[in-house]
């Protein structure tokens, strides 16, 4: 109800890709700049950007996501519904019910329920006056999009957040997962140490054992499309880097799960019941 009680430190901007070149050039004259350490476009979206005084920071985006072997939320799959947006009409936004189907994959999938509880309590206004117009409609798209035990379980924790009754605005609407959203709590409930975690059974490709070494590849070696877009100097200064910035992300999570500690455990085995369940529809 009040904007200042959700705040948010950068604001990703979707355009069609053949935008993508003016727009960089557009930002660039108005003294946006990429961090010293960033270089090369990220396959969907580009290095974060940051403003020339105070403000968040703009990432800017050709796909809002890319999983299974799919690229996903693009200006062209959203193109029909596109609609003008209230404050800034010259900004275009996507439809109530796409809108939630992102904040569903961007909190579940892209990152595995470890965002905290915001994206309930965002789900919880969005949807507040739905009818059975806009719930029918995201029940279809999401079964489109292989996302049906995405949203359902990001509806089960919105229920179990507001606890008022959402999901009866819902019903006979997806399949419930069952007793698997308390394991998502645990995993919300475990803080930075689940946050380190690699995300191994979400990115690991083919989700079986001959995608270890192609996983393994990308994590040491980062990502090849990245990597061609540098210079060899920049090459070189991300392979020297590259090892203490894994050690930092992920040494000390990875540590306390071989060391054995419970809590640990836990967000690693829920992260992986989680997006095998996930990965049936």
């Amino acid at each position: 109800p009040e904007p200042w009680m959700r705040p948010y430190g950068d604001i990703d901007l979707l355009i069609d890709e053949a935008d993508a070149a003016p727009l960089l050039q557009a930002l660039k004259e108005q003294g946006y700049t990429y961090a010293e350490s960033a270089r090369g476009h990220r396959a969907w979206h580009f290095p974060a950007l940051f403003p020339p005084g105070p403000g968040p920071r703009l990432e800017v985006h050709t796909a809002l996501a890319r999983e299974r072997a799919r690229v996903l939320f693009t200006v062209s799959q959203w193109q029909e519904a596109l609609r003008p947006a209230a404050v800034h009409p010259s900004l275009a936004t996507p439809s109530p019910v796409d809108h939630v189907l992102y904040l569903v994959h961007h909190a579940v999938i892209h990152h595995g329920l470890e965002m905290g509880l915001q994206g309930c309590a965002d789900v919880g206004f969005w949807t507040r006056n739905w009818s059975s117009v806009e719930w029918q409609e995201l029940d279809d798209k999401a079964k489109d999009l292989q996302l049906s035990n995405a949203t359902s379980i990001f509806l089960e924790l919105t229920e179990w957040f507001w606890g008022d009754g959402f999901l009866s605005r819902t019903t006979p609407l997806l399949d419930t997962p069952g007793a698997l959203w308390q394991n998502a709590i645990e995993t919300i409930g475990q803080g930075a140490a689940s946050e380190r975690l690699p995300h191994f059974w979400r990115d690991l490709p083919g989700h079986d054992g001959r995608g270890v070494p192609s996983y393994l590849r990308t994590v040491i070696f980062g990502d090849p499309a990245q990597l061609r877009e540098l210079t060899p100097r920049e090459r070189l200064a991300f392979y020297l880097r590259r090892p203490v910035e894994l050690l930092r992300n992920h040494g000390p999570a990875l540590w306390q799960l071989v060391y054995g500690d419970p809590a640990t455990r836990t967000a690693w085995h829920a992260q992986r019941d989680l997006q095998a369940w996930l990965r049936q529809g």
